[in-house]
């Protein structure tokens, strides 16, 4: 199937004299963003060696990214074939972004070219994301969340007021002598 910029597959089995009848998969992804960058995670099982794609296209009206996967992994404990191809909302810088592959699934990084506002979505397409592409609502930060996340990072302990500029009219040194009427003498308590 193509969607206006974003290809997926549902489960098929291969034609073209694939003797092993491998199901072609479009693994599940979930995203989530920040001014700077797009994390992806693919959830695609044993893909020890995936063949992974990133690169920009400057069509005539408009730049934007495109990534692909593919690799062998297992789905459901049977062998298939992952593949995946995305044309995302804005560039990315390929040469920053980072990869890591578990057993599980592919965790992506992916820098946008330029740090800015969020993007209003991950594709490039406007309208339904396919059914395998979800916001990863565990990562996920609005900007004003993403901002006071910032502001904590960037908190200095020496911008802080000392504490003796503070006078707290509670805070009584009970060491010191004073003319009270309860600061009587006590009889001893042993006899």
């Amino acid at each position: 199937l193509r969607r206006d910029g974003a290809k997926w597959r549902e489960e098929a089995t291969m034609s073209d004299g694939d003797a092993q009848g491998e199901v072609v998969t479009a693994p599940n992804v979930k995203w989530a963003q920040r001014k700077d960058r797009i994390l992806l995670t693919i959830e695609c099982e044993n893909c020890e060696e995936p063949k992974l794609r990133i690169e920009n296209v400057d069509d005539e009206n408009d730049k934007f990214g495109k990534l692909s996967l593919a690799g062998q992994g297992t789905r459901n404990g049977k062998a298939c074939a992952y593949d995946l191809n995305l044309e995302v909302f804005g560039e990315l810088n390929k040469s920053e972004s980072k990869v890591s592959v578990s057993e599980r699934k592919i965790v992506l990084v992916l820098l946008k070219s330029r740090s800015g506002p969020h993007w209003p979505r991950l594709l490039r397409a406007k309208g339904k994301a396919p059914a395998n592409v979800k916001v990863d609502w565990d990562l996920y930060m609005d900007s004003d969340e993403e901002e006071e996340e910032e502001k904590k990072v960037q908190f200095d302990i020496g911008e802080l007021d000392d504490f003796s500029k503070f006078d707290d009219p509670l805070d009584k040194d009970v060491h010191t002598d004073s003319d009270d009427s309860d600061d009587e003498d006590l009889p001893d308590l042993v006899n």
